[in-house]
């Protein structure tokens, strides 16, 4: 499916950029100087510090806010990164050339600065937000390997909206709790710092405060529903797009029982490496670690909670607290009281999003204990699956669950002619296998309808599902292949490094340059006037799905009740004795 190219090119996004003219604004700080790439074009900053560093006796405080400055504050160049492992495995998975200049950049803790790319510093543009993916433990505002922001090319600007990109503290940094020493929901919380800041400022750069739509992939398309699901963000935003990601976050009793003991055995050989003697791990020892003892703990939980505990929450190991004021209620709760009545939603996924970490991780038939560490983990977080429901279910349900899923999906697949089959750079995985853990990764078909439905009685709801044919997308429609389309780069040579690493050829195709610029009218037409629809056809809300494809189509969505999916899991859940919950 397109073996190594030569040597690729050096990224646009990680180069100096070619200015052609400054650009200052006065934010409410200080002066701001930014950049402009062509005369009177789109206008570029990057590394805007929205709150102070979170460095020293800042790093498990929320975010605090940043110090005036004197004068006109460089913002042409990216700011500091978390601290994460910087390799290009992205690069290695898809069997192309390590980009030049392709890995996360400076890292550091002077992590809380965004980017701002607006198609002009006057007049009030809408605003869209970006939140990056990365699993809640790598990536960065600026993109990453792929260059996938939609703040490093002008291609939003161009489409009359302004676009800003939001970091958030990752890892333990960011999602290690301690309520009862007043630390939870960092990430959440410097998201919700973003999102005040833009409040406060965006004028100055042209953006309406009050036409804002979030959106984010992957981790950060599962922060962004914690966003919608937030009490403390309904005057902060207005709508909202999801992108591979579902409403899953820790209950207390989850964390305490499942991910507190992890990460304190984690840590505890670091501490006691520095000479630290305390009596429990707690804020007090954990202020003595420097950012990189963080991180390195962080990776040593990495897998831990699925191997030790057959425990796995998505994005694994790092998620939102639920019991603050950030998250008082489950998502599904929040929801389902209305916290998000009148807000537009988009809901979507790609069809065959487990066939990227097939790739990584060598097979997804592995282990069926794999699987229902995920079923697990799915249900308990994103329904209020308490322990005492635990108690109630049979001995191995879910091993026994999975099996009859698999099987189901098998001969669904069967039924629609094979259509499900999909492959990742000759992936041999059988239908049913990957569509049972298409489901499984994305979260259960009566958990996600619950959430959707629930956010449909008090606002819009509508979804999608990207699924372009072999013959547009030789390597599937594996994780993260929308980042791609949502945010192509301009350079010529980068188009083609792009291309050869998401398509497996030296060019995408007018098909998918097609369906590349009719996303990209779909998402910031959504964030100019929330119009819905798709390649100029009508897209109805939920329960119906709008196919996203050369041929776009409008079905059933697998989240409905009334689908084959949606009552395949049902059925195996009576079976088996695990109850979703869908009705709660």
């Amino acid at each position: 499916m397109g073996g190594a190219v030569g040597k690729a090119p050096c990224l646009q996004f990680t180069r100096p950029p070619t200015v052609a003219e400054s650009v200052v604004v006065k934010a409410i700080n200080g002066q701001v100087k930014g950049f402009r790439m062509t005369e009177g074009g789109a206008a570029f900053f990057r590394g805007i510090p929205f709150a102070a560093s979170t460095a020293g006796a800042n790093r498990w405080k929320p975010p605090q806010p940043r110090d005036p400055w004197e004068g006109e504050l460089d913002c042409t160049m990216y700011g500091e990164a978390v601290v994460q492992n910087s390799d290009t495995g992205l690069a290695k998975i898809f069997g192309v050339g390590t980009p030049e200049g392709g890995d996360i950049g400076k890292m550091g803790e002077d992590v809380l600065n965004l980017n701002v790319t607006t198609p002009s510093t006057t007049g009030s543009a809408p605003v869209m937000v970006w939140i990056h993916g990365g699993a809640n433990k790598m990536g960065s505002a600026k993109g990453d390997a792929g260059g996938c922001s939609p703040c490093s090319t002008s291609r939003f600007a161009d489409a009359g909206v302004v676009v800003v990109a939001i970091p958030y503290r990752m890892g333990l940094h960011g999602f290690w709790h301690m309520p009862k020493e007043g630390v939870t929901n960092l990430a959440i919380r410097d998201l919700i710092a973003g999102l005040q800041w833009i409040q406060d400022n965006i004028a100055v750069f042209g953006g309406d405060k009050n036409n804002v739509t979030i959106f984010g992939e992957s981790s950060g398309g599962v922060n962004t529903c914690m966003l919608i699901s937030s009490p403390l963000t309904q005057k902060l935003y207005h709508k909202a797009i999801v992108q591979s990601g579902g409403p899953t976050a820790y209950s207390a009793e989850d964390y305490d029982r499942y991910v507190l003991p992890s990460y304190v055995a984690a840590a505890t050989p670091v501490l006691a490496a520095k000479g630290h003697k305390y009596k429990e791990v707690n804020l007090k020892a954990m202020e003595a670690l420097t950012a990189e003892e963080v991180h390195l703990i962080g990776t040593k939980v990495a897998d831990e909670l699925k191997n030790i505990t057959g425990k796995m929450t998505n994005p694994p190991n790092f998620n939102a607290y639920i019991g603050d004021d950030v998250l008082p209620k489950s998502p599904i709760e929040s929801i389902s009281a209305g916290v998000a009545k009148g807000k537009v939603l988009i809901f979507g996924h790609n069809s065959c999003e487990p066939s990227m970490f097939k790739a990584m991780l060598g097979s997804l038939t592995g282990s069926f204990l794999y699987y229902a560490g995920m079923l697990d983990g799915m249900v308990r977080d994103s329904n209020n699956y308490t322990l005492e429901d635990e108690k109630t279910m049979p001995a191995g349900c879910t091993r026994a669950a999975v099996k009859k899923l698999i099987a189901g999906h098998q001969k669904l697949s069967a039924s629609e002619g094979g259509k499900a089959s999909e492959s990742f750079m000759g992936s041999g995985e059988d239908d049913g296998t990957m569509m049972a853990g298409q489901q499984l990764w994305m979260a259960p078909p009566p958990t996600t309808g619950a959430w959707l439905a629930a956010q449909a009685l008090h606002g819009p709801a509508y979804q999608y599902t990207l699924r372009l044919t072999p013959e547009e997308a030789p390597k599937g429609n594996y994780h993260g292949l929308d980042l791609f389309l949502l945010f192509p780069p301009t350079d010529d040579d980068e188009k083609k490094y792009m291309a050869q690493l998401a398509f497996g050829r030296p060019a995408c195709g007018e098909v998918v340059d097609k369906i590349s610029a009719d996303m990209i009218k779909c998402w910031t037409d959504f964030g100019k006037t929330g119009t819905v629809s798709f390649a100029n056809i009508e897209w109805p809300p939920f329960p119906k799905r709008m196919n996203l494809q050369g041929s776009p189509a409008v079905g059933e969505s697998q989240f409905s009740k009334e689908s084959a999916e949606y009552k395949l899991w049902a059925e195996v859940m009576a079976e088996t004795g695990i109850d979703p919950r869908q009705n709660r």
